[in-house]
């Protein structure tokens, strides 16, 4: 990554990646490569900010990685990235406050729709990602997990919060499916109980505000 500071709003396709204004820049070539159409190009820009040195420093970078990888289907590959994502960004939140927190929220808020339900319709799919996340973590070094060391501080229950919240991913996605498919089935019910009442086509009463 250069020193240059990157810009506050970065525009891709169908989503809107923000950083940090102190954050640096990757190289331009990089960014460019992640705005093309063709997947392979686009893999492998993707590949290059995971490998680079500087991402370990500004882990958020991979959401613009895993939102351009989605774009063109990549799907599996997208939920990792997304995945890596948050979690070396939700360790990073540990000791660089600022803008981060709010940023974090944000990348789960417009990245996360577009990588999440894959997994959530392919249990096994969601299995293997926070696998490869987790061996990916393990094999990767983490400075924000050296500060955790060395500062003294008492930071082991956060930070085994954050390996929990990726380890039941796949449960909670099953749960959400769940409910929703309940919350749907409930909505065919109530509707099938009105027409047999008052038959198809009645109107149907008003939402108090």
């Amino acid at each position: 990554m250069t020193s240059r500071t990157i810009p506050r709003l970065l525009l891709i396709p169908a989503c809107c990646i923000v950083f940090p204004a102190a954050a640096q820049q990757p190289d331009s070539s990089v960014m460019a490569r992640l705005s093309s159409c063709d997947t392979a190009t686009v893999r492998a820009a993707a590949d290059e900010l995971l490998r680079d040195p500087g991402t370990l420093d500004e882990p958020l970078v991979l959401f613009h990685a895993a939102s351009a990888t989605s774009m063109l289907g990549e799907h599996e590959h997208a939920a990792f990235l997304f995945l890596a994502a948050r979690l070396r960004t939700s360790r990073q939140i540990l000791f660089e406050k600022g803008e981060r927190p709010q940023l974090l929220a944000a990348m789960n808020m417009t990245v996360g729709p577009l990588v999440l339900p894959a997994l959530a319709a392919d249990p096994a799919m969601a299995r293997r990602v926070v696998d490869r996340t987790q061996d990916w973590d393990r094999a990767t070094p983490d400075p924000y997990l050296r500060r955790a060391a060395a500062s003294g501080s008492d930071l082991k229950e956060k930070l085994a919060m954050i390996d929990a919240a990726i380890e039941r991913l796949p449960e909670q996605l099953r749960y959400e499916v769940k409910m929703r498919e309940a919350g749907e089935q409930a909505a065919r019910k109530v509707e099938a109980m009105r027409a047999e009442r008052c038959g198809r086509g009645a109107p149907v009463a008003p939402r108090n505000p």
